[in-house]
């Protein structure tokens, strides 16, 4: 965070960005045979997963007695089998569904945050926070109310002197919200990278299980 207060700002498609995956229980042995760093595992900004992930996934959906006779292939880059490969997608599928999961708040929330973040005025901020229950998700409405609070915005009522004073005191707290409103795309971003990840797997899963692929083997 520090970086992108510097900066002030993000790129929608960043080539640096990912999203670090541990590997499953028992993948130690394979990550000290394959030398490789925890991170090189990783989901790219393309919702791909890094070719050290990918081994290190293939390598260990093989049954341990034959790691060994395959490694030479594993490491070239090269996919063993339709069910291997689908063993390594579900598994990735699986973990990042898992990671979302675990966030305080979806996608469809830091959009709607995000929206709500570009108004200017504290009366209009102070609005949607009480929409709670009714058209914004709770875990929005609390966001908002936080920093509403934080920053003492105070929530007043009366006429066009109210208001003004309101709006000013929201704009002596421009520069946390400008913070703010950077860690919400940061996270945003990241959970798009999880989100294109668990659609790029399915779609791989779905080719790799047509009947005459599965043949092939």
């Amino acid at each position: 965070m520090e970086l992108l207060e510097h900066y002030g700002f993000l790129l929608d498609q960043n080539p640096n960005d990912k999203v670090f995956i541990p590997l499953p229980l028992g993948a130690d042995i394979i990550m000290s045979s394959g030398k490789w760093s925890v991170d090189s595992l990783y989901i790219d900004h393309n919702g791909r997963a890094s070719f050290a992930l990918l081994c290190a996934l293939r390598l260990w959906a093989t049954p341990a007695n034959q790691r060994r006779g395959v490694g030479r292939y594993v490491f070239s880059g090269s996919q063993l089998s339709p069910q291997n490969e689908i063993a390594a997608m579900q598994w990735i599928a699986s973990k990042c569904k898992t990671m979302l999961q675990s966030l305080p708040s979806r996608v469809e929330d830091d959009l709607q945050l995000l929206e709500a973040i570009e108004f200017d005025d504290a009366h209009v901020l102070w609005s949607l926070a009480e929409e709670a229950g009714k058209d914004l998700p709770s875990a929005v409405a609390t966001e908002l109310n936080d920093f509403l609070c934080s920053n003492s915005v105070q929530h007043q009522h009366g006429g066009d002197n109210s208001r003004s004073d309101g709006k000013k005191v929201y704009e002596d707290a421009k520069r946390s919200r400008d913070k703010w409103k950077l860690a919400v795309q940061w996270r945003l971003g990241y959970k798009r990278v999880l989100v294109d990840c668990i659609s790029f797997c399915s779609q791989t899963i779905q080719t790799l299980s047509a009947p005459n692929v599965l043949s092939q083997q």
